[in-house]
């Protein structure tokens, strides 16, 4: 019997040490538009970005999510929000967690531009809302992004409304002044569009 719990024991430090190393793994990026500190791998390859127009890939930095779940926004509708001082953070503060609110109010907006995107409330979801890329091409910037429209075919659904934000250093964009900000899914159908007005650091 001793035998047998040793065995058993060493079979579950074993199991432990696998899973452990393959937690700390680096996390392999197949672009290079995203910071390294951003938190999920995703390909992007050209089929997917073929819709969009030539232009300048932004590097952006997650600092919330992705695929953050359960969010207050109950509006059914994908949005995006650009936040460039703390009066437009605190205005979307009931449309996301406090603690995050406090996140997007804490951001040095003199140095950096921020955006929010919402990937509206859905039953039956299961994977993440990631931003894909960034791209500025003139006065318009492109965010391509991976949504999910939930749906009954998941093993585990669940209801949620999951969102986004990310954050951009203001002498990355290529063009200042009034800038659209079109959110675009992977099939290059237009979720949703914005508009501020982006001035340099």
């Amino acid at each position: 019997m001793r035998k047998i719990v040793n065995t058993l024991a060493a079979l579950a430090i074993l199991l432990l040490m696998g899973c452990k190393q393959g937690n700390t793994a680096p996390v392999s990026s197949s672009y290079t538009d995203v910071s390294t500190t951003t938190t999920f791998s995703t390909t992007v390859n050209s089929q997917t970005t073929s819709f969009l127009p030539s232009g300048t890939d932004l590097p952006f930095l997650t600092i919330i999510g992705p695929g953050q779940v359960g969010g207050p926004y109950l509006d059914s509708a994908a949005q995006i929000r650009v936040l460039t001082d703390s009066q437009s953070a605190s205005a979307i503060t009931g449309m996301v967690y406090s603690g995050d609110g406090d996140t997007l109010f804490a951001i040095n907006y003199q140095q950096y531009v921020a955006m929010v995107v919402f990937n509206g409330f859905r039953d039956g979801i299961n994977s993440n809302l990631k931003v894909l890329k960034i791209r500025q091409s003139g006065n318009t910037v492109y965010i391509l992004t991976h949504f999910d429209d939930g749906g009954g075919s998941y093993g585990l659904p669940a209801t949620s409304s999951q969102y986004q934000a990310v954050e951009i250093e203001r002498n990355s964009f290529i063009q200042t002044g009034e800038i659209t900000f079109q959110l675009l899914d992977e099939s290059g159908k237009e979720r949703a569009v914005a508009t501020a007005t982006i001035t340099g650091n």
